[in-house]
This record gives structure tokens, sequence and C-alpha cells, in this order.
């Protein structure tokens, strides 16, 4: 793809969520329920949401704290802006 249609493709808005149903979730290195957990995120927490890395249960998020992973997403309320 040359420059000039690198321009012309607009950007896509990045997708925010809000973490809900829970006081506090997993964050998983994969899609998977019996992945390993990397971390946690606080209920009400806003994490950027990726739609491109999706599986039937899971989406890839980045919370506040930066360090990315899956979330159920029965606990992701995407917030509308």
């Amino acid at each position: 793809m040359d420059e000039q249609n690198q321009k012309a493709q607009p950007k896509a808005k990045p997708v925010h969520g809000i973490i809900i149903g829970a006081k506090r979730v997993n964050l998983r290195a994969e899609g998977l329920e019996n992945a390993r957990v990397v971390g946690t995120v606080d209920q009400y927490e806003e994490v950027l949401v990726d739609k491109t890395k999706t599986t039937k249960d899971y989406i890839y998020v980045t919370p506040n704290s930066g360090f990315p992973g899956y979330v159920a997403k029965r606990f992701l309320a995407i917030k509308m802006v």
C-alpha cells in the first residue's frame, strides 16, 4: 500500500469498555478459561478493547495498568462515546 492510500483510509476509533459484574476479574494470557492468569482488573475500571483479538467467550483488553490480556466477555460493557 502506498503512502497516499494510507492517508485516505480513516483510522478506527478506539473502543473503550468497563469491567462489570464482579469486584475483580482475571486477565488471562490467552482467550481460554484455563489460560494462565497474568493479572486482574477491578470492577468499573476502564479498558481499551481490541475487537480483532476475540474468541467466543473472551476479548483482548488493555487496562489502565497497561498490561494487556483477555477477559471474559460477560464481565465487559462497551462504553459508548
